[in-house]
């Protein structure tokens, strides 16, 4: 489906911020922390695809990654049903039929978007952007695409990045439970602990429960894979489905009414396209 939120194309205009200010007070910047995830509804954890050895990485172990100065977190194989949860009526149609998919091998995934100061590392950083410390957007999936691969990575497939994004939680709508609040992760309005009106600072809100930071709001992430109007036909084994032209990008925006930021919503835009709503996270398949 097409329509996610709103598709902006370009830097974000003054007018869009303004729309959101006519319904919300202006952000009050305050200091970041990393805090403690509350309790969550109990899910069905996701199964282990194989034991790992005794020198394999922990589940949740971070490690620097020196090229970009940025932490990744060790994601263990596994198995999980990708796709609309049994108990979500918001999906749509392209979020269907619900599947299995095996991660036969672990990756090492950003444990936050990238954020506008590693970004500039490597390549130009696009105008209008929100702070340093706020993940870049106005980026295209190639330019995403040129930094993962410059910082020694790759984009995420569709299957990884739902796997990595549940967090070991199987058949919740979003990566903590089935409910939401502004405590939970920064999307359209403010109130509780989301103080901004457009993006936050990468890791503002509660991590999930393999230790990532912002897999619901704040940006869209691109991934690896191309347009498909379902999953029928999908890869089994995790890997990325191409070959139609259209691009995908998960996790939902600042600008996203809560049916956006689901675990399982997808979103369709052009490769190309460059919007004040999409940024992304790399992957990695050998350790920092």
């Amino acid at each position: 489906m097409i329509a996610r939120c709103l598709l902006l194309g370009g830097a974000f205009a003054a007018t869009l911020a303004l729309t959101v200010e006519a319904e919300q007070a202006g952000p009050s910047r305050k200091a970041q922390t990393t805090p403690a995830r509350r309790d969550t509804p109990a899910a069905k954890p996701q199964a282990p695809l194989r034991d790992e050895s005794p020198t394999a990485p922990k589940v949740g172990e971070v490690r620097t990654n020196p090229k970009d100065g940025l932490a990744y977190v060790w994601i263990p194989p596994g198995t999980f049903q990708m796709g609309c949860a049994p108990e979500d009526g918001e999906c749509d149609a392209d979020e269907s039929p619900r599947h299995a998919v095996a991660i036969a091998r672990g990756f090492w995934m950003g444990r936050t978007e990238v954020p506008v100061a590693a970004y500039g590392k490597s390549a130009v950083v696009p105008d209008g952007q929100e702070g340093a410390d706020h993940p870049v957007f106005n980026v295209t999936r190639d330019e995403a695409k040129a930094f993962c691969e410059w910082s020694g990575g790759r984009l995420p497939t569709e299957a990884e990045w739902e796997y990595a994004a549940r967090g070991g939680r199987d058949g919740l709508k979003y990566p903590w439970g089935n409910t939401i609040s502004h405590e939970d992760a920064n999307y359209i309005g403010t109130g509780g602990r989301d103080d901004w009106d457009v993006t936050s600072p990468v890791a503002s809100f509660p991590a999930n429960g393999f230790g990532l930071f912002d897999m619901a709001g704040n940006v869209w992430e691109w991934v690896q894979d191309d347009y498909h109007d379902s999953y029928q036909g999908a890869p089994s084994d995790g890997s990325a489905w191409q070959g139609s032209g259209g691009a995908f990008l998960r996790g939902g925006s600042w600008f996203c009414l809560p049916k956006y930021v689901r675990a399982s919503n997808r979103n369709l835009v052009a490769p190309g396209a460059r919007r004040a709503l999409d940024g992304f996270r790399c992957v990695r398949d050998v350790a920092p």
